[in-house]
């Protein structure tokens, strides 16, 4: 296995359809980038990668952040709301039950609760993502890997190809070296 040398990259063109990738794919390899140094893959739409056992990809809805503490003030202003209506049912009934008065209390603690936590939630678009950065949009991606010297003409590639968004990043030099880079040394 070679090592990478310096200056190594993969640039990535997200496209919508497989179709548009491939046509892409095509024209890469025309310009001589080889089958190993060229990835073709799908990135689920966000909410899709199930990274949680009942499905989605995040622990918590940024909109629903405030929503416990919402429920708190809901059950102290229901269950005080339903204690005086308890009361005031005591009192005009004419029965000192106990019973009226805590499930009063109750019925009120819980649809405050209920209330509390709807409405401090937030909709989606006011709200920031709790589990950090957004996802990469969806789509499928074509990533090439380069050597400095190809970097300019790759981008242009994907870019005359239909890409949405081109993109670049480094290569580690635990990994191997492009197949163009290597072939470009062979005598």
């Amino acid at each position: 296995m070679s090592m990478i040398v310096a200056g190594t990259y993969v640039v990535a063109g997200r496209f919508v359809t497989f179709e548009e990738a491939e046509r892409a794919l095509q024209r890469v390899r025309k310009a001589g980038f080889r089958d190993e140094d060229l990835e073709v893959f799908y990135i689920n739409p966000a909410g899709q990668h199930a990274r949680f056992p009942i499905g989605g990809d995040v622990a918590a809805d940024a909109g629903a952040r405030g929503a416990g503490r919402g429920a708190w003030r809901g059950v102290a202003l229901g269950g005080t709301a339903g204690a005086v209506l308890g009361v005031g049912a005591i009192v005009s009934l004419g029965s000192g039950s106990l019973i009226v008065l805590m499930l009063a209390t109750g019925v009120g603690a819980y649809l405050g609760s209920l209330m509390g936590a709807l409405g401090s939630m937030r909709p989606a678009r006011e709200a920031r993502s709790v589990d950090g950065p957004e996802s990469p949009q969806a789509g499928v991606v074509l990533a090439v890997r380069v050597d400095s010297s190809d970097l300019g003409r790759t981008k242009q590639l994907l870019e005359d190809g239909g890409a949405r968004e081109v993109e670049q990043t480094s290569v580690r030099a635990d990994r191997e070296e492009p197949a163009a880079a290597r072939s470009a040394r062979t005598p």
